[in-house]
C-alpha cells in the first residue's frame, strides 16, 4: 500500500484550510459583511464572510490583507478571519498598548503610561443626555455653550470677562464675590466697589465742602 497516495487528499485538504490574500471588494450593507478576495493567481472568489469580533467593525479598502478558511479544505466555500492593512496601522506601540485607527488618520491610542490619545481630523461629536468627569477640564481653543452654564465654583479669568446681557446675582453676597480689576490691574470686588459707591462724597468745583453721600444707592 502506498501510504503517501493514501493521504494526500488529506494532506491538500489540510494545506487548503487556509489562505491568505488580497481584498478586492467589501460589501458592509449586510448583517454579516461580505468580501471579494484575490487568493492564488488568477483565483477570485466572492461572497466571503468577516467574522468580527463583537463590538467592533470596519469596512476594509482594496489592497487590504486578509486571511482566508475553508472549513474541510472545501475551496467552495470560505470565511475570512482577520484583515490587516499595513498602510494604515498604527506602528511603534509600546508593548500592552492599543490603538483603533482608521484610513484617514483619525485614532484613539490607549498609551501605557495612562492617558488616552484621541486624534480626529474634523471633531468629535458625543451624542449622550449627560456627560460627565471626576477630574479638570483644559481647553486651549474657545468654549462655546449654547445652554445654560450653572457653575457652583469660583469663576477665575486672567483677561477680560464679556457679556451681553446684565450680570446679576441672586443676593447681595453673590454680587459681592464678583471680582474685577481696575484700568491699574489691582483686584476689586462688586461688595468694595458697592460700599465705596454708596458711602462716597466728592468735591464740587463751585461749591465750597463736599457732597452729601448718592441718593441713589447700589
Amino acid at each position: 500500500m502506498d501510504f503517501g497516495k493514501l493521504i494526500a487528499p488529506y494532506a491538500r485538504r489540510i494545506a487548503n484550510m487556509l489562505a491568505r490574500g488580497s481584498l478586492v471588494l467589501a460589501d458592509s450593507s449586510k448583517k454579516m459583511q461580505t468580501l471579494q478576495v484575490h487568493l492564488l493567481a488568477g483565483e477570485v472568489k466572492d461572497g466571503f464572510e468577516h467574522f468580527e469580533a463583537f463590538g467592533f467593525t470596519s469596512c476594509p479598502l482594496q489592497g487590504a490583507e486578509p486571511i482566508a478558511a475553508f472549513l474541510g479544505g472545501d475551496r467552495g466555500h470560505g470565511v475570512v478571519l482577520v484583515v490587516a492593512d499595513r498602510r494604515y496601522r498604527v506602528v511603534g506601540l509600546q508593548g500592552g498598548e492599543t490603538a483603533v485607527y482608521d484610513a484617514f488618520g483619525n485614532k484613539i491610542h490607549l498609551h501605557k503610561d495612562g492617558h488616552v490619545e484621541v486624534v480626529a481630523s474634523l471633531k468629535v461629536q458625543i451624542t449622550s443626555p449627560l456627560v460627565t468627569m471626576s477630574g479638570n477640564l483644559q481647553v486651549a481653543g474657545d468654549v462655546s455653550v449654547q445652554g445654560k452654564a450653572d457653575v457652583t465654583g469660583n469663576i477665575t479669568s486672567a483677561v477680560n470677562i464679556t457679556a451681553a446681557g446684565i450680570l446679576t446675582g441672586a443676593t447681595v453676597n453673590s454680587i459681592a464675590n464678583i471680582t474685577a480689576y481696575s484700568t491699574g490691574g489691582s483686584p476689586i470686588s462688586m461688595g468694595n466697589m458697592k460700599t465705596t459707591y454708596n458711602g462716597h462724597t466728592h468735591v464740587e468745583n463751585t461749591v465750597p465742602g463736599s457732597t452729601n453721600q448718592p441718593t441713589q444707592q447700589m
